[in-house]
């Protein structure tokens, strides 16, 4: 008699063992059992349309995401990097720091007067001008990994 336990999804038959239920595995049944509670309940507002990682924060797995993702888009905004692929209506997005991915170069100072907002003192101060160099690929081995 069989007395390992199984992981019971609707669309994995017969059912998997705890190894053979890996957490991508397990996920992705989630996702299907809730496409079919979606088309079950028209009545009910779509929930929000993109599903978003944050926690990535090393190039090497910015890497691996982009060769996985492909074809992708990439996109800056302020300090971050977005690894994004649409599958139909909704999107999936990798969001990482852009400092992972890029280099932050100073290129010029700018001179900040000082603020006064009520009960609080910003003095003046001198800021960093910062430029991202994006140009490397992500793909790309760096130098000191190719020397390794």
């Amino acid at each position: 008699m069989d007395t390992e336990t199984k992981w019971v999804c609707l669309y994995q038959k017969p059912p998997l063992t705890e190894a053979e239920a890996t957490p991508h595995v397990r996920y992705a049944c989630g996702l299907r059992e809730l496409a079919d509670w979606i088309e079950a309940h028209p009545e009910i507002a779509l929930p929000n349309c993109e599903i978003s990682s944050y926690s990535l924060d090393e190039r090497e797995e910015a890497a691996a995401v982009l060769k996985a993702l492909k074809p992708c888009r990439k996109h800056y905004s302020g300090e971050m990097f977005y690894i994004r692929r649409d599958f139909g209506p909704i999107t999936l997005s990798y969001v990482f720091y852009r400092n992972t991915v890029c280099v932050a170069k100073v290129v010029g100072k700018k001179e900040i007067p000082e603020q006064t907002i009520p009960e609080q003192v910003i003095p003046a101060h001198t800021e960093d001008i910062i430029e991202w160099d994006c140009s490397e690929p992500i793909l790309a081995t760096k130098p000191e990994q190719a020397a390794a």
